[in-house]
């Protein structure tokens, strides 16, 4: 099975959630002018398993180098599929050559560990985390902004700046998700200027690996991405992002209870 199969196969899931938070946003978005860098999060779900869904696929039996401007971004965008999904033994299989291929010793190291790693526990620790808990999600605007209108206008203005670097992007797929971010960076041309994302994506990555025990491999994967982003200061009491809100309750039309 090639790496574009598997990047195809893993990409149809995760789609109409949040669909309907970038068209509430469009309107009030038309008059929204920059990012939201600076805010600094939680909250936010996997829709459904898989791996980014851009059309900027690993094509087979074809140079990764020549493909992706940084493939070790690329690495670290498939580690984060889904450990339950069907194909997901294969995907590590591919992706461990695709590291050897690449020469990055660290990327190889960090595949191997993957490998090595027992499925169950995998799932476990992706759906404790990432699903679960809001401030490990893996979703960049839900960590800055929480659950406001904000986001959702913060979601169109990074729709834009994607379409802006000429990424190709399936429109019900939310484009703060780390895994398609992370395939940006694999992917965007050395001349656009990606450094406000970069920062946003240091803040976020950063809190994610602080959160996550140690002897995860999730926090070995968010410790080499941090190591590859800008360097983000982090005050003594952590870093706070002041945009984010917390769900407000009292717009819901009924009650909502949990036994």
């Amino acid at each position: 099975m090639s790496m574009e199969h598997i990047d195809s196969e893993l990409g149809t899931g995760r789609r109409a959630a949040g669909s309907q938070l970038l068209e509430a946003a469009q309107s009030e978005a038309t008059a929204y002018v920059g990012t939201v860098a600076g805010s600094g999060g939680s909250g936010g779900s996997r829709e459904l398993p898989g791996s980014s869904a851009s059309v900027k696929e690993m094509p087979a039996d074809t140079d990764a180098a020549a493909v992706w401007t940084q493939p070790e971004w690329k690495i670290l965008s498939l580690l984060l599929s889904y450990p339950g999904d069907e194909i997901y033994s294969q995907l590590i299989e591919e992706t461990a050559e695709w590291a050897h291929e690449i020469g990055d010793d660290e990327m190889v190291q960090l595949v191997a560990e993957f490998r090595d790693s027992d499925v169950e526990g995998l799932v476990a620790e992706y759906v404790q985390y990432f699903d679960f808990q809001s401030n490990t999600c893996l979703y960049m605007t839900a960590h800055e902004l929480g659950d406001s209108r904000k986001r959702g206008v913060a979601l169109v203005a990074l729709r834009r700046m994607l379409a802006a670097a000429g990424w190709e992007q399936d429109e019900l797929e939310l484009p703060d998700y780390l895994p398609l971010l992370f395939e940006f960076l694999a992917a965007k041309s050395s001349d656009f200027d990606a450094g406000d994302v970069e920062i946003r994506l240091g803040r976020v990555c950063k809190v994610i690996a602080g959160k996550l025990p140690a002897e995860s491999v999730y926090q070995k994967l968010f410790t080499a991405a941090v190591k590859r982003l800008p360097e983000v200061p982090i005050p003594e009491n952590g870093i706070v992002f002041t945009g984010n809100e917390a769900t407000d309750l009292d717009e819901l039309p009924y009650p909502v209870f949990y036994e």
